[in-house]
């Protein structure tokens, strides 16, 4: 796994719509939507490669859940090693 890895920008944005709580590809995606303020339009076609990337990188955690409509759905979170790397990714832009 590259634990170590550097944050490109979507990456980065994936983790930062995640960070205040567990959410589905679905709701990740309207997050990203408004956290660019609708600049950041990423469909869950392209959102599910990345965010098992993150995953195998050991960044977020998906369990097996139910959605906002009730469906079942995969539920990301944020783990500690991936709230390091965000927050390096923070502290290298500023």
């Amino acid at each position: 796994m590259e634990r170590s890895r550097r944050l490109d920008a979507p990456e980065a944005q994936i983790l930062q719509s995640v960070v205040r709580g567990h959410l589905h590809g679905g709701a990740v995606c309207k997050r990203l939507r408004r956290l660019s303020s609708d600049v950041l339009k990423v469909g869950q076609a392209s959102l599910c490669p990345a965010l098992y990337r993150l995953a195998d990188r050991g960044w977020l955690a998906a369990v097996g859940g139910t959605g906002a409509e009730g469906r079942r759905a995969k539920i990301a979170s944020l783990t500690a090693v991936g709230r390091k790397q965000l927050a390096a990714a923070r502290a290298e832009w500023r």
